[in-house]
């Protein structure tokens, strides 16, 4: 929407009224902010997407008039699309200023997003006072009264409330009765759900963007500019989001991965169903699957599978499950794995770096146990953690500031079907404490081991000892 009457020509003005002057990058003129601006950017920006042969997704209705858009002939607008049926989904029209220090709550430049018409009120005045000569004026009479009154009404306008008050604030402000225990968790928890199909249409938009940018690209000028679109929105989206460029890119992969592949869980996650941590494990998950028939089949599992379960024991169940259902492909899906190992630091601050490494599961439960067995030998009146005597039992090793090391052998326990010891399966074996699951190939190499030792253990169908 726009509007083509301005204001009209009066006094005296900078630059030439009807000119168009363009001084430092701004056009002077009668009507450029009030409203030829944004009538020429609209009539422009149609101007290019037409010629872009560039097609909405929605139909875009253009509205303009010479006089405001509320008043006169402008509001028959409102009615024709009313009488078609027409309900606008979103309106655009001028807007207002980018105004500092305008509202409580920050201090930072607004650009406010208008969701009402502005509305009048007239006050009327009224003081009574004795009469008098003019000559003689009474003190504090009717007119310095008046006066003080309208000097007042300046000094004291309206207070804005505060535009994100506290719940129980709110709450108590509009006479709600204040949420006891039981219904705190439950808001929380919808609160919970809202966040995750924010989070799902955020990753939809971040996708549409970026294909919308390739779509140009490409009908400007072939797959070459296309992928040249594509790392400029990409850019663009950091830069306005404030997030590294690989993360954007992640998620913009993630997201036509889980909606060209696992549409269950991508319908899950927009409707709070499940949490962004969740569909994070089971993209993680569906990326190590080699056939697309397991992937269907995560698919249909997941969302009932995972909803009631958290983020740790998710990703535990996705691991066992990945490692069954293709347990074929364990050795090829180990050796994808195993070459990207690596060591990796993260600095904490405060003179503190987190250092990972990406090493097989066994290698790091037979590090661990290793750790926690020498600490668990330390003098008695070692005041140090168990964590902190472990941290320091790693470094002293590594640096070699103590001889001999450890000084302690691990054992890793390990359960494992029979039929893949023996060869007739690929099913995996798992750590005693069921943390992590070994491929049964590896699990068959340390049976070659002499100091490897071998118990039987009896089970029911369902896996429980017996």
């Amino acid at each position: 929407m726009a509007h083509l009457d301005v204001a009209p020509v009066e006094g005296e003005w900078q630059h030439s009224a009807f000119g168009g002057d363009i001084v430092d990058g701004n056009i002077w003129g009668r009507g450029t902010l009030d409203d030829k601006g944004s009538l020429v950017g609209i009539c422009a920006a149609v101007e290019r997407l037409t010629g872009d042969r560039f097609t909405p997704a929605q139909d875009i209705w253009l509205s303009f008039d010479c006089n405001e858009e509320a008043s006169g002939t402008a509001a028959l607008a409102g009615e024709e699309l009313k009488k078609q049926g027409v309900k606008p989904w979103f309106v655009i029209d001028e807007g207002g200023v980018i105004a500092s220090e305008a509202f409580p709550g920050g201090a930072a430049p607004i650009g406010v997003i208008g969701v009402t018409e502005k509305g009048v009120t007239s006050v009327e005045l009224g003081v009574e006072g004795r009469g008098g000569h003019a000559s003689t004026p009474a003190r504090m009479g009717p007119r310095p009264r008046t006066a003080r009154a309208i000097t007042c009404l300046d000094r004291s306008p309206t207070v804005l409330s505060d535009p994100v008050p506290r719940l129980e604030e709110r709450q108590q402000r509009q006479g709600f009765m204040v949420l006891d225990d039981r219904q705190m968790i439950d808001q929380i928890v919808m609160r919970r759900q809202v966040l995750a199909s924010l989070e799902a249409g955020e990753a939809a938009e971040l996708l549409d963007y970026v294909d919308r940018a390739r779509a140009a690209g490409e009908r400007a000028g072939g797959q070459a500019r296309g992928r040249r679109r594509v790392e400029a929105a990409v850019h663009e989206l950091s830069l306005a989001m404030t997030l590294p460029v690989p993360t954007i890119e992640r998620r913009v992969v993630r997201a036509r991965r889980l909606r060209s592949t696992m549409p269950q869980v991508w319908q899950a996650w927009h409707d709070g169903r499940i949490s962004t941590a969740h569909v994070i494990g089971i993209d993680r998950a569906a990326t190590r699957l080699l056939h697309p028939a397991s992937v269907a089949t995560l698919d249909d599992l997941a969302v009932d599978r995972l909803a009631a379960l958290t983020p740790g024991q998710a990703t535990r169940w996705l691991d066992r499950w990945v490692e069954r259902t293709e347990s074929a492909e364990s050795a090829r899906r180990h050796q994808v794995a195993y070459r990207d190992r690596k060591v990796a630091l993260r600095p904490l601050g405060d003179g503190m770096t987190r250092m990972t490494a990406d090493i097989t599961a066994g290698d790091a439960a037979a590090i661990m146990q290793k750790l926690t067995g020498t600490a668990h030998q330390l003098p008695a009146d070692d005041d140090r953690t168990i964590d902190q005597a472990r941290a320091d039992l790693l470094v002293d090793t590594l640096l070699d500031r103590r001889a001999g090391g450890l000084g302690y052998r691990a054992v890793i326990g390990i359960t494992v079907p029979l039929s893949s010891l023996m060869g007739f399966s690929d099913a995996p074996g798992e750590l005693t404490d069921r943390s992590a699951t070994i491929p049964a190939h590896i699990v068959r190499a340390a049976m070659a081991d002499q100091t490897s030792l071998l118990y039987r253990l009896v089970t029911d169908d369902i896996g429980n000892l017996m």
